[in-house]
């Protein structure tokens, strides 16, 4: 109940920092999974994407994130928010959500095209690529697009935080 959340007492962590630095290692050490490399990571499938200000702020220009009028006006007149308030808290949990079912829509259109394909070696190279989709890669992917947009000044304002 989303009332009874917004009167919480209870503290929302979402642990950005410690996931971009776990996502960071496995990046360095070559994004390595299966228990033969050097490092064995294997619950990356379990880090959240980093709901950062970048992330929500690209998934907002593409329509797959909406906010209220209210917290819409707050965001464009580049007001901050209370940390830990319930607008930073819904930016950073609906990035969460967005981010989480963009990887399952991925991974459903990868595994569809797969099972379309007749030649084995493609179908292996598909599943193969299917295998790095995760929240950490699609969350790099929406940074450096996001990165990139704004350079080119094509983003309105991102959220701000006290």
């Amino acid at each position: 109940d989303w009332n009874a959340a917004k009167s919480s007492t209870s503290v929302i962590h979402f642990y950005k920092r410690a996931q971009i630095a776990v996502a960071d290692v496995w990046a360095a050490l070559g994004r390595c999974s299966t228990s033969s490399q050097k490092c064995h990571f294997t619950d990356m499938k379990l880090i959240t994407t980093f709901p950062d200000y970048r992330v929500p702020q690209i998934l907002r220009q593409v329509g797959a994130l909406q906010y209220t009028p209210a917290l819409a006006a707050k965001v464009d007149n580049q007001e901050e928010l209370d940390e830990g308030g319930v607008d930073e808290v819904s930016i950073r949990a609906g990035t969460v959500v967005a981010v989480e079912e963009m990887v399952e829509l991925v991974k459903k259109r990868l595994t569809d095209i797969a099972e379309s394909y007749s030649s084995k070696e493609s179908k292996e190279n598909l599943y193969k690529l299917l295998e790095d989709v995760s929240a950490v890669t699609i969350d790099w992917y929406l940074w450096q697009r996001g990165e990139k947009e704004d350079r080119l000044n094509l983003l309105g304002p991102h959220h701000r935080v006290r």
